[in-house]
């Protein structure tokens, strides 16, 4: 506990500078939280229940990462005795938040196209299912194991960048493969002159990108932040950038999510739109590369059309309008 000490007074100006950042983002992903958990305790159709749970899971965990957020910076300097359990608190919460937003993608991805060719198989649901159980499952026994000093912090660092990166492996092998069978059922709609129907699925995987590769990015960061960071022995600097990127990441994941919802499409349209305006002939193009490196912010479209998989996607997203 005295290097911890020691560490902060060496650092204080830094700390405090870091407390300032920490105090302006969870205080908006605060507001981001609430708001966006009535607007899913207020939607007037029932979406899956797994979907329902997912998304209180995923904004649950943002909001507990920001109330613990600033205490676990001042008890990092000011209240050593508490600071252990707070951290572990803190870091379980992005633990789970991460788990919520597998979970999204996932429950997404298997409801609006189950029934149709493009729904997944038993084999990868049972190995999405592994990986879901075994990602916070290691990541917390590793901060627990961390917390109380059994292991090193840097080996808790380095075991976190290996479950981000399998996370991250994993989410965008889902997000791919949702805007994959968008893209399948939208050549259909092509062949039968759907034009209002292709609009609107280029509206969604269009929004559904940009949302991805922003949400996407500082997880990335981090994860190779942290790789570089343990196989150094991380100092002092390394482990105040990762805090603020994993702060980063959090807050950007829950505004990506909050702008997915159907409800909040006006303030998509003021954030994003002005970035993302592009000419119609590349537009697809630059589509299919953003896709690439998608994420876990999902966009479900409520559409209909003559094909037996579009009506059964219009069937299902209808159910869940009020909260994409």
């Amino acid at each position: 506990m005295s290097s911890v000490t020691n560490t902060c007074q060496q650092h204080f100006p830094s700390e405090m500078s870091l407390l300032g950042i920490y105090c302006l983002l969870e205080s908006v992903q605060l507001t981001m939280c609430v708001i966006s958990l009535k607007q899913l305790s207020n939607q007037k159709e029932k979406s899956p229940k797994s979907l329902r749970i997912s998304q209180w899971i995923f904004y649950l965990s943002a909001l507990t990462f920001s109330l613990c957020r600033i205490p676990t910076t001042l008890c990092f300097c000011f209240a050593l005795n508490y600071y252990t359990p707070i951290w572990f608190i803190l870091s379980l919460s992005y633990v789970v938040h991460l788990f919520g937003l597998l979970l999204i993608l996932f429950s997404r991805l298997k409801f609006v196209f189950i029934n149709t060719q493009y729904s997944l198989n038993r084999k990868t649901i049972y190995t999405l299912w592994l990986i879901f159980i075994f990602l916070p499952f290691a990541t917390a026994l590793a901060n627990a194991l961390g917390g109380f000093g059994v292991i090193s912090y840097s080996m808790v660092i380095g075991i976190q960048s290996l479950m981000i990166l399998i996370f991250l492996v994993t989410a965008q092998f889902l997000a791919w493969s949702f805007v994959y069978k968008l893209f399948q059922i939208k050549k259909k709609n092509v062949d039968g002159g759907q034009k209002e129907m292709n609009d609107t699925f280029l509206k969604t995987i269009k929004k559904y990108s940009v949302l991805s590769v922003v949400s996407v990015m500082f997880t990335t960061l981090y994860a190779v932040v942290a790789a570089v960071g343990f196989s150094i022995s991380v100092k002092y600097y390394i482990s105040a950038f990762l805090a603020a990127t994993l702060c980063v990441d959090v807050f950007i994941d829950t505004m990506c999510m909050t702008l997915s919802l159907k409800v909040n499409a006006k303030y998509y349209k003021m954030i994003c739109l002005p970035f993302t305006s592009c000419s119609s002939q590349h537009r697809l193009e630059v589509i299919a590369e953003m896709s690439k490196v998608a994420s876990v912010t999902l966009e479900m479209t409520n559409v209909s059309s003559v094909t037996p998989e579009t009506t059964k996607v219009a069937s299902i997203t209808s159910m869940d309008e009020a909260s994409v």
